[in-house]
């Protein structure tokens, strides 16, 4: 059987904020690009990080329903070396503006980059990402193994 090239598709959303002490509100232009995404898929998972203890380490161990009544895991480490942690935050922010969409918990990546690498294939993938421009950041997405029709 060979492998069926399809679109991919983006959903967006940016709800903009500038305060590095107080969270967003309401996040309508996130909300609704995640409703989107959701919408075309059935089965899925989210991961919030309220299971896993504060602190850093090497790598997190993740695990989401898969079709047909299997799970998948996904393997998030930091390439570089540097430690990935999960930080609780009951409230406000952790003073530069990061914190949980939902929960009290949210990932914090110390270092440039980030890597997840699923166990089986996936048919999808979103994630709510905040603060990623600090101190000069920016966002790119890299897929490897992955039969695209077109680039992202």
């Amino acid at each position: 059987m060979t492998a069926q090239a399809v679109p991919v598709q983006v959903f967006f959303g940016e709800d903009l904020h500038n305060s590095r002490s107080t969270r967003l509100p309401s996040t309508p232009n996130a909300t609704a690009a995640e409703a989107e995404f959701l919408a075309r898929l059935s089965g899925t998972g989210t991961e919030d990080f309220e299971s896993f203890s504060p602190g850093s380490v090497s790598s997190l161990e993740l695990t989401f329903p898969g079709s047909m009544g299997s799970s998948i895991t996904a393997s998030l480490s930091n390439p570089s070396g540097s430690s990935i942690g999960v930080t609780n935050l009951g409230s406000g922010t952790n003073g530069f503006g990061r914190y949980p969409i939902s929960g009290d918990h949210y990932l914090d990546v110390d270092g440039a980059n980030f890597a997840i690498s699923f166990d089986s294939d996936i048919a999808a993938f979103g994630f709510y990402g905040i603060d990623i421009g600090d101190f000069g950041g920016a966002l790119s997405l890299e897929l490897f193994g992955f039969f695209l029709s077109d680039r992202l």
